[in-house]
């Protein structure tokens, strides 16, 4: 249903509803869903301080507003931004750990070596000349363990950073799979339905659509289109719930639904190869082949249908005629 979530959340939504980044939808419904129980006013016990009916209450909200920046339509577009700067951050974040844990290793070994010089020297007061050619060794060592501690730290830097950039990349890379099977997945739950004012005298409303659709399976949410208030976005939580609406819905002149995304592709191609014999006989999937191919079989399909009408239309004294001919 519509949110008002202007921009990113205050809170961070994964952390709100306790699961990981890039968690999958049925992940984030199912913790939903488990808090919603949880925090619900009409749960609370009467016993509860007004605090923590409170901070319940303010909890619920929470959930609420994480829920539907995860996974309503309108912020995919700001979840994707969130998405990435999270995985920016982590990767930076580990690449910062992991510098710092070899930077104080190498400070404490440094500190070590310098300590034992001083010992070393502090041991042998009398010998001036001596001492004194100790101490310009022990600073020339010093010098070069500060030059190779710098080279080393700058050395580590530029490698930190560019396992962190390819990290990063790696993130993206799988964050834009993992937010494409979730959409294809959603799709797939999903239909439009679409009805007539003029036949519909009382529009319907999301909560009604709901309670209509209940019988074919649980509706996760029903999202109202367009300015002329007459279609609307249904989710269920299966997939198997669609094709029983749009089969019910198929002779109604009051009300239809149709598939959405591949799944509306997929249903249009099967119908079309059932209304075309011709076209059942040819391979239909663009999944197998480049677009190249695909073109080069759809003229091939053409010339072929374009033969078969003209021969359909040539007369019978004419074909004869021309085998005389012949």
């Amino acid at each position: 249903m519509t949110s008002k979530i202007k921009g990113e959340p205050e809170k961070d939504p994964y952390d709100v509803l306790g699961i990981k980044f890039n968690a999958s939808d049925a992940d984030i419904t199912r913790a939903y869903r488990k808090l919603a129980l949880k925090f619900h006013p009409d749960k609370q016990r009467s016993t509860l301080s007004s605090a923590q009916q409170e901070k319940n209450a303010q909890d619920f909200q929470d959930i609420q507003i994480a829920r539907a920046y995860l996974l309503d339509p309108e912020h995919a577009e700001s979840r994707r931004n969130y998405d990435s700067k999270r995985a920016s951050i982590s990767a930076r974040q580990a690449a910062d750990a992991a510098r710092e844990k070899g930077m104080s290793e190498r400070r404490k070994r440094m500190r070590d070596e310098l300590r034992q010089g001083e010992e070393q020297a502090s041991k042998q007061p009398t010998l001036r000349p001596k001492a004194t050619s100790r101490s310009k060794s022990e600073n020339e060592m010093v010098d070069k363990l500060r030059k190779q501690g710098a080279e080393m730290r700058e050395e580590y830097g530029d490698r930190a950073a560019t396992e962190a950039a390819k990290e990063h990349a790696r993130n993206s890379s799988q964050a834009k799979e993992v937010r494409r099977k979730q959409k294809e997945s959603r799709e797939d739950r999903q239909l439009r339905l679409k009805w007539s004012r003029r036949k519909i005298k009382i529009s319907p409303s999301e909560h009604s659509l709901a309670t209509l659709l209940s019988k074919y399976g649980m509706v996760e949410s029903v999202e109202m289109l367009g300015s002329k208030g007459n279609s609307a976005l249904v989710t269920f939580a299966e997939t198997a719930s669609c094709g029983p609406v749009v089969d019910a819905f198929a002779e109604s002149e009051e009300m239809r639904a149709t598939f959405v995304g591949r799944r509306r592709d997929r249903e249009e191609n099967s119908k079309s190869a059932d209304d075309d014999p011709l076209e059942a006989t040819l391979p239909r999937s663009r999944d197998t082949e480049d677009v190249d191919d695909w073109k080069t079989r759809q003229g091939a399909e053409r010339e072929l249908r374009r033969k078969q009408s003209h021969d359909a239309r040539k007369p019978h004294g004419v074909e004869a005629k021309s085998r005389a001919r012949i």
